[in-house]
């Protein structure tokens, strides 16, 4: 569920909130230096200024699910030393039976 909305807000909400900020702010919409966006919305101090504001605060919201994210790591590869971070990795993952079967063994202690 959190990596829903998480995903929604920084997929859907933060390019939309963008988008609010610069088109109703009066400024130009370059796509990464390609080709200009077109304005849909007329000049708006409110519009803009929400736009302004939701961005920002997804941003902090992203900034934040990064940052305990991180430290979730550091925490099992550090602390828990129970190799999740490894387990992760596309090299190091372990999707056989077997393994699952290892894994299960040591989270339970047996």
């Amino acid at each position: 569920m959190a990596s829903s909305v998480n995903h929604w807000a920084l997929y859907g909400l933060m390019p939309a909130s963008g988008y609010a900020y610069s088109a109703a702010g009066g400024y130009a919409l370059e796509y990464f230096w390609l080709f200009d966006l077109p304005r849909l919305v007329r000049d708006s101090k409110a519009l803009s200024s929400l736009g302004e504001g939701l961005h920002g605060f997804i941003a902090v919201i992203a900034s934040v699910a990064v940052t305990l994210h991180v430290v979730a790591v550091l925490s099992h590869e550090l602390v828990m030393r129970d190799a999740t971070l490894s387990r992760m990795g596309a090299a190091g993952g372990t999707t056989t039976a077997a393994g699952v079967a290892r894994i299960s063994e040591s989270d339970i202690g047996g």
